[in-house]
């Protein structure tokens, strides 16, 4: 739902939640904040319950965030 509705993607972990002692996948995507409140409302009308940790950051390079690319040089 990520790819197809914020044309972005997502790196997927498999993780362990101590709490409730289960294996959960956890997702990391990266976005501009133009885009928050529609992965919030994309991420809760999925799962109501899920845990959303949200990072300021600075700065992004490589992959599909490459400036170079974006640009038309190599």
């Amino acid at each position: 739902m990520v790819i197809t509705n914020l044309d972005t993607s997502a790196t997927v972990f498999k993780g362990y939640g101590g709490y409730m002692k289960q294996d959960a996948d956890m997702s990391y995507i990266i976005i501009s904040k133009y885009q928050l409140m529609k992965l919030k409302r994309l991420i809760y009308s999925v799962d109501e319950k899920a845990f959303v940790v949200i990072h300021d950051v600075r700065d992004v390079t490589g992959g599909s965030f490459a400036w170079e690319k974006k640009r038309g040089r190599k």
